[in-house]
């Protein structure tokens, strides 16, 4: 380093040839008894407006994190919904089947069946419709506050 100017090394100046470690020399003796400049107020970097831009960003993330799971945990909703009247098609479907075959009754179980599918099916549109309605009416109401 005895080649290198001393106003040219990393952490040193002409006046003070000495390491500052981040003290800022602030007056009296102050940097040197640990008080820093950034402290004061109206310096600090989330001072004023600042910190209110960080606090609407963080806001702004944990909305939009908010609204990833929502819409993550109703498609899961959905998709298990369906998943459910797939397999409860197929159960009744087979059940309607052999039970009508054995008991010879498949008036009965074809209205039953019927009723009970269309019951379902109203079910999970009806819940579609609203889980979907209730969405949006959430979604509203927080981008009115």
């Amino acid at each position: 380093m005895s080649a290198v100017q001393p106003s040219l090394a990393l952490g040193l100046t002409a006046r003070h040839p000495y390491l500052r470690y981040g003290l800022e020399p602030v007056g009296k003796g102050q940097a040197a008894a640990g008080f820093r400049a950034v402290f004061a107020p109206g310096v600090a970097a989330v001072d004023g407006a600042t910190g209110a831009i960080i606090g609407r960003a963080a806001g702004i993330a944990g909305f939009t994190a908010g609204l990833a799971f929502f819409f993550a945990a109703f498609f899961l909703a959905v998709g298990f919904l369906a998943f459910l009247a797939g397999f409860f098609l197929a159960a009744f479907f087979f059940a309607g089947f052999f039970l009508a075959a054995f008991f010879l009754a498949a008036f009965f179980f074809a209205g039953f069946l019927a009723t009970a599918l269309f019951f379902l099916a109203f079910l999970a549109g009806f819940f579609a419709a609203f889980f979907a309605f209730f969405f949006v009416a959430m979604v509203k109401l927080l981008h009115q506050s």
